[in-house]
């Protein structure tokens, strides 16, 4: 999916939903229309106890018709014979707060970590260039090094990336990562509710709301009664959203581990053991035309993919590895002056590929690839130059050669159907042109792509639970790490008598009066630098990872 396809479905989508907002709202003396009816019943505000507002692009739908169901959850858990129930989930979200805590220091260190490491990362990247412009072009050692520095570089930096869709994942993800957020904020906001009716907390309003495409849910509690909670009791139900994130995750994790979401599929095998199952190919990809949907990929290069355990495709084209120590045995004869491809400027006119001595590596040439790579014999193989006959000599690929070799074996074929495909690119762009897959249907009417929409969504299920306790945790304006920091400086410096006396002195003196005791400008004091600071770093962090991912 195209950025443009993109945005004419999101346009259009918002279209269709004004145009319904407006149908039901045409009488404006009444909420929602008394003549829209689902059977018999009129769909009324009052029958639902919703109300829907709708501003440009962003949908809110709220309602108070399951405030009643909590109220009575939080008067069982009053009553005496439930008072153990009470006790343990208080000390379960108890330790939540605990997990909340080291959460929220882990997800603050790892922000400033993220934003100096972009910083850097730019720095690095201007310098690189500089030396590039300074130095001549014509120098073949330094391009190759120049590329190996900046690839090491970006390495670096790319240890975390944010889920941007369209920039550093793919746009056609966007409906998995839109459901599995919606998920994880429902998760989120039961965490808070429940840890509310144990505080005897009653909901003002529960709901979930989108904004362009980004789906999110919200319990509102009374604020004056949320703040008449002792901090200990404010922070059980602060922590407890994200609490229930990281109960989630290890549900997900472990459901993962010994249930394999993509064998429920009725009709699909594994074939793990073989290799990996084309699903697509980008039609703008020069691969397009040779691998056929279904097919298998058995092999890259001397690495064979039939793994269980890990995934051999993306270690082998997104990760650094080391070029196989195996090599070929070709006639001395056949290796061409270096002139004809190894340096820069020849490398796109010539049809040869630069090779290497193994012994010599400094001595370079110029070979056919494809008779040598895709010859239906195999041509013997060597580690070193005795390996070879005589007048023939044991040679490599050149770093700069780039040319990846995959076993396919075609739809329904056998091991001995295999044909080579020569790929001549960076590994990472066979990476993100082809979709693999270790399932295979067992009948052709069945989706291929079936199995791996499955397990795309369940492993962004898995990141947006884990990835929003620990964005929540952060002291960011409008999440709980604000809410939990205050809480949690109000439960480090005050005391049961400091709060005593705290509460007859805000009876006694002015607002103005309260909000000049020192322990309070000094809590508004933190919050405020640590929101401000984390701010800046999350928008230093966005923008290097938008901008690096676009290039």
């Amino acid at each position: 999916m195209s950025a443009q396809v993109a945005i004419v479905l999101l346009i259009t989508f918002w279209v269709c939903i004004h145009g319904i907002y407006r149908l039901l709202h045409r009488h404006k003396h009444v909420p929602l229309p008394s003549f829209v009816t689902i059977g018999r019943r009129p769909l009324t505000r009052n029958s639902l106890g919703a109300d829907v507002k709708l501003t440009s692009f962003h949908l809110r739908l709220s309602t108070s018709k399951l405030n009643a169901r909590h109220d009575q959850f939080a008067s069982y858990l009053l009553q005496r014979e439930n008072q153990n129930i009470k006790s343990l989930l208080q000390s379960l979200y108890g330790f939540g707060v605990l997990l909340g805590v080291l959460g929220m220091v882990t997800a603050v260190i790892c922000l400033l970590w993220m934003a100096t490491s972009s910083v850097w990362y730019l720095l690095e990247i201007l310098n690189l260039r500089v030396k590039t412009r300074e130095q001549d072009s014509s120098i073949y050692a330094r391009d190759l090094s120049s590329t190996l520095e900046s690839s090491t570089i970006r390495r670096s930096f790319a240890t975390l990336t944010p889920i941007i869709p369209g920039v550093t994942v793919p746009l056609s993800h966007l409906p998995s990562i839109v459901i599995a957020v919606f998920i994880s904020q429902l998760v989120h906001e039961l965490g808070h509710a429940i840890a509310g009716a144990l505080e005897s907390l009653s909901i003002l309003l529960c709901g979930a709301s989108l904004t362009v495409c980004i789906p999110a849910a919200f319990v509102n509690f009374p604020t004056a009664a949320m703040n008449s909670l002792s901090p200990k009791a404010r922070a059980r139900v602060i922590a407890a959203g994200p609490f229930h994130n990281i109960i989630f995750a290890v549900v997900v994790l472990i459901s993962a581990r010994f249930v394999n979401v993509a064998s429920l599929v009725s009709g699909y095998k594994n074939v793990s053991e073989i290799g990996r199952v084309v699903v697509d190919v980008d039609p703008s990809s020069p691969l397009y035309l040779h691998l056929r949907p279904g097919s298998i990929i058995t092999k890259i290069d001397d690495t064979q993919l039939s793994s269980y355990t890990s995934d051999v495709w993306t270690e082998y084209l997104t990760l650094p590895h080391r070029p196989s120590d195996t090599g070929w045995c070709v006639e001395t004869s056949a290796f061409k002056s270096p002139d004809l491809c190894c340096k820069p400027r020849q490398q796109n006119a010539s049809p040869m590929a630069c090779f290497m001595m193994k012994e010599e590596h400094s001595s370079l040439g110029c070979i056919d690839p494809i008779p040598l790579l895709a010859n239906p014999v195999p041509q013997a193989r060597c580690l070193v130059e005795s390996d070879c006959k005589s007048k023939t000599t044991c040679i490599a690929q050149h770093v700069s050669t780039q040319i990846l070799r995959l076993n396919v074996r075609p739809v329904n074929g056998a091991a001995e159907d295999e044909t080579m495909v020569l790929w001549s690119g960076l590994p990472e762009e066979v990476y993100e042109e082809v979709l693999v897959t270790s399932w295979q249907p067992r009948v052709s009417f069945l989706p291929l792509g079936l199995p791996l929409l499955i397990q795309t969504f369940w492993q962004y299920l898995k990141m947006t639970t884990i990835s929003l306790f620990f964005f929540n945790l952060l002291p960011l304006p409008y999440l709980d790490g604000t809410e939990l920091l205050k809480a949690f400086i109000d439960l480090t410096i005050s005391s049961e008598t400091d709060a005593l006396s705290y509460d007859i002195e805000a009876l006694e003196r002015s607002l103005e009066m309260e909000d000049s005791r020192p322990a309070r400008r000094w809590k508004e004091r933190i919050v405020r630098i640590m929101n401000v600071g984390l701010c800046i770093c999350l928008i230093v962090y966005l923008s290097v990872a938008i901008i690096d991912g676009l290039h």
